[in-house]
């Protein structure tokens, strides 16, 4: 999706996720990745936002990781604690953030190699509670979308014309 709205809007950039941009880095992840890990990929994500690049869009959030954290550390409130400031400060740097919940039934197709133990429900609820609860106070700009590609798409452009 953020690839799709980068294209759309012409004058932006697309910035990959900081999953794939550390393993081109050289940046070795555990499989499934651990906190370690998780921590790395939020590093990145709020250096990439500190770099104060206009006109980008970022395939993922610092808000993103820090769920993936969350849930990683089971909900450990040190987690938090350790993140909240720097999260808000980063995501308050953001004009609009695009919330992609997990859909079901799911319309991403991860193959046969995904573990059908995953925690993408758990991680679903608690970035749609840092998102949409506004359990961090944010102060940025959220849209929900569902559905296929073409229609999130279209959702999402609509929405930050209006914004704009």
């Amino acid at each position: 999706l953020a690839q799709s709205i980068a294209d759309a809007l012409g004058d932006h950039d697309f910035a990959d996720e900081p999953y794939h941009e550390l393993v081109a880095d050289g940046y070795l992840f555990s499989h499934p990745p651990d906190p370690d890990d998780f921590e790395a990929q939020l590093e990145y994500a709020l250096d990439a936002l500190g770099d104060e690049a206009p006109n980008v869009v970022f395939d993922r959030c610092p808000v993103d990781l820090l769920a993936y954290l969350m849930v990683t550390c089971q909900n450990d409130e040190r987690v938090i604690a350790r993140w909240r400031e720097p999260v808000r400060r980063a995501m308050r740097s953001l004009d609009a953030v695009v919330f992609v919940p997990v859909e079901a039934p799911d319309v991403i197709d991860f193959g046969q190699d995904e573990d059908p133990t995953d925690s993408r429900g758990a991680v679903d609820e608690a970035l749609r509670e840092l998102l949409l609860g506004d359990h961090l106070e944010l102060e940025v700009e959220i849209l929900e979308v569902r559905g296929p590609l073409d229609r999130r798409t279209t959702a999402s452009l609509e929405w930050l014309a209006q914004l704009r």
